[in-house]
């Protein structure tokens, strides 16, 4: 009778853990139709993180911290409990060590990339072995792990991933969205994988490369409600030019188009001070076309352009080609639309003296407010109230109770009271 109980005490123990102990701030979808969703419903939420590195499950933040190339922890933080434990289910785990069930390889939680949807958590897994590149789902407390399918084959495969702001892959609607590459001088095929595990993997366009001498490229997956877009930069060997494609893959019907194509030369120059050393601002024109790099989509057909050099942000519909000048920032960086509203997370003010910082602004351009960051910052919009943050510290030497230098902050920013808090210390 004892075993009973003590495993009925377990069992509640795990939903206990499972739900968090806070108040649900967002509607979760339903379990039994991993396809369906609104923009309230947690299942299409994901599409305003720009870098796969935090999930929201409606309760609080799933998110990865550690050394890339060597390991990652996945953490989770409790809205309710305003805390962020690893999460691990062993008792009396120290979370300190490869016996913690929240520690990961860095195969095994590559590039710490991590999902939410339909109750379940979702990371990439590289097979050493067979070479395979898997999509894990898994339940929030960490256990039953299943593959989804496997995403592509072979060491060769090139991700088209040059740094952390950019997204090579998103799930959206029951599946997860990518494209990969053996040969830059070869056609980028865009799959599509169901994350229940049902199907294999589907081709559903392909990416031509132009007749130009390519230096090297850059694919990011983007998606509003019901679009899918896949934005494609080539810049050309021997210039300054940039070569840069919008296609767009319409969830409805299938249909796989290119929408846009721009070309121009980048126009920029770095300011040194006198020692000649030191960079102090950056001048020039920028990118003289719309700048496909830095874009963000709303649920109406417009796309939202964050220029490089000269901080424009301008209002594009995309099955016209017109557009129109929004807003006039003093810096440049990663646009993010969440909801009705536009983040400007500054990663270059062009002059290196500022400080970093975000703009809120609405789909109009009308100014909201501003965040200021200190130091570059990935933020993670949500939509909600307050606002993911990964920041990089001082340099200031300091440790962690593994011994571990200190080299990032998490901290939640509240959009309400403009106040922000630090929840996790990480090495990463």
């Amino acid at each position: 009778m004892k075993k009973v109980y003590v495993g009925i005490l377990i069992c509640l123990v795990i939903v206990i853990v499972s739900a968090g102990c806070g108040k649900k701030y967002m509607q979760e979808a339903d379990d039994t139709d991993w396809e369906q969703g609104t923009v309230q419903n947690i299942t299409d939420a994901q599409s305003c993180y720009v870098n796969n590195k935090v999930a929201d499950d409606g309760y609080g933040y799933y998110f990865t911290d550690g050394t890339k190339g060597k390991y990652y922890r996945i953490y989770y933080y409790d809205a309710g409990c305003e805390q962020a434990v690893p999460l691990c289910s062993k008792v009396n785990c120290s979370h300190k060590g490869e016996d913690c069930n929240a520690y990961y390889t860095a195969d095994q939680c590559y590039n710490g990339y991590i999902w939410y949807q339909n109750g379940h958590l979702f990371r990439l897994e590289y097979d050493t072995k067979t070479g395979d590149m898997k999509l894990i789902y898994f339940d929030k407390d960490g256990s039953n792990e299943k593959s989804a399918g496997v995403l592509w084959n072979g060491e060769n495969v090139v991700m088209n991933k040059v740094s952390d702001y950019e997204k090579n892959m998103i799930l959206h609607k029951g599946y997860i969205y990518y494209c990969y590459e053996t040969d830059m001088q070869e056609e980028t095929t865009v799959y599509r994988l169901k994350i229940d595990g049902s199907g294999e993997k589907e081709q559903i366009g392909i990416v031509e490369k132009p007749e130009i001498e390519v230096k090297n490229q850059t694919i990011a997956v983007r998606n509003n409600q019901n679009r899918v877009y896949i934005t494609v930069d080539y810049s050309v060997k021997d210039t300054a030019q940039h070569y840069m494609e919008l296609y767009e893959y319409r969830l409805e019907n299938g249909e796989f188009s290119r929408k846009m194509t721009e070309q121009a030369e980048l126009d920029y120059a770095y300011q040194y001070d006198e020692s000649g050393e030191h960079i102090i601002g950056v001048t020039g024109e920028g990118y003289g076309a719309v700048d496909l790099r830095n874009i963000a989509f709303d649920d109406d057909g417009n796309m939202y352009v964050y220029q490089s050099i000269t901080g424009k942000v301008l209002k594009c519909n995309i099955d016209t080609g017109e557009n129109v000048q929004i807003y006039q920032d003093d810096g440049y960086g990663i646009i993010e639309c969440a909801g009705d509203c536009l983040y400007l997370n500054q990663k270059d003010t062009g002059s290196f003296d500022k400080q970093y910082k975000i703009t809120v602004i609405d789909l109009s351009g009308n100014y909201i407010k501003q965040i200021d960051c200190q130091t570059a910052a990935n933020s993670y919009p949500s939509g909600k109230n307050d606002i993911f943050m990964k920041k990089r510290v001082s340099s200031e030497q300091r440790v962690n109770s593994e011994g571990k230098n200190i080299m990032v902050e998490y901290l939640l920013y509240d959009m309400t009271t403009g106040e922000s808090k630090v929840i996790l210390e990480g090495t990463a």
